[in-house]
């Protein structure tokens, strides 16, 4: 125990001007306490109030500069003197010298502390798989060509169906999961044209063979009304009767004099 300050406060208490006695006897009483940085072992803190502490060593150290360096990129640590523990999880603030594998393209991280991540390098004219070329690609994206999108349009035949469609270089027509876009030229029993797509309308059956499944009509029934002029606006009701006209009349009365 040490006793720092005027030790007038504790001297009324019996029990505490038995201990200040002890003390003072053993010259631990004084105006200051004087600690020894754990990592400067020459460097004296005097601490006189409890806020002296924060003061001096606001981070377990002193006020002198850290003298190690730091565990993963072993610059020189730039902050004050400080504990084993702050030290570990210090990040370095000098720029970073590291390079990227394999590409061997330096840091693009303001600071080493960083962690460098992927290389974001943008490279122009990458050769792709397929044999097109491609602007604007990240760095870290060639180390796989095959996983890079390629948009130039060109014509591919779809199985099964044989039809030509224009699609993105990187899209398979040849997975089960495709369908193929073009319009179905299919007409269907009203005499209106399917308004689904290849793709969608030949499916297979349970037994796994080719078989057609049509959308249902989404035009206008057309149908002219038989007492006037009119045609039926509803949705096409292929096989029902269209009922009867809701249009307004068209016909004038004609008053005759004789």
């Amino acid at each position: 125990m040490y006793i720092i300050g005027n030790t007038d406060t504790y001297s009324n208490v019996p029990m505490w001007q038995k201990v200040i006695d002890m003390l003072r006897a053993k010259n631990c009483v004084g105006p200051s306490l004087d600690l020894c940085c754990p990592q400067h072992m020459y460097t004296t803190i005097q601490v006189k109030q409890p806020d002296d502490f924060a003061k001096f060593s606001p981070e377990g150290g002193c006020q002198e500069a850290c003298k190690d360096r730091l565990p993963d990129c072993g610059h020189r640590c730039q902050a004050r003197c400080h504990s084993r523990a702050m030290h570990e999880v210090f990040r370095c603030e000098k720029p970073c010298q590291r390079r990227h594998t394999p590409c061997d393209h330096a840091c693009q991280k303001p600071t080493c502390g960083e962690d460098c991540g992927r290389c974001m390098v943008v490279l122009n004219n990458v050769r792709l798989s397929c044999g097109h070329s491609k602007d604007k690609v990240h760095c870290y994206l060639t180390q796989d060509l095959d996983a890079i999108q390629c948009r130039v349009v060109v014509d591919k035949m779809v199985p099964g169906c044989g039809h030509i469609i224009q699609v993105h270089c990187s899209q398979d027509v040849n997975r089960d999961t495709y369908r193929c876009p073009i319009p179905c030229s299919t007409a269907l029993t009203c005499g209106h044209t399917c308004p689904g797509t290849c793709g969608r309308c030949d499916v297979e059956d349970i037994q796994g063979d080719p078989a057609s499944k049509h959308f249902k009509c989404d035009k206008a029934c057309g149908r002219q009304f038989g007492t006037c002029n009119h045609v039926c606006p509803k949705r096409c009701h292929d096989g029902s009767d269209c009922g009867l006209c809701m249009s307004n009349c068209e016909v004038r009365n004609i008053i005759i004099f004789h």
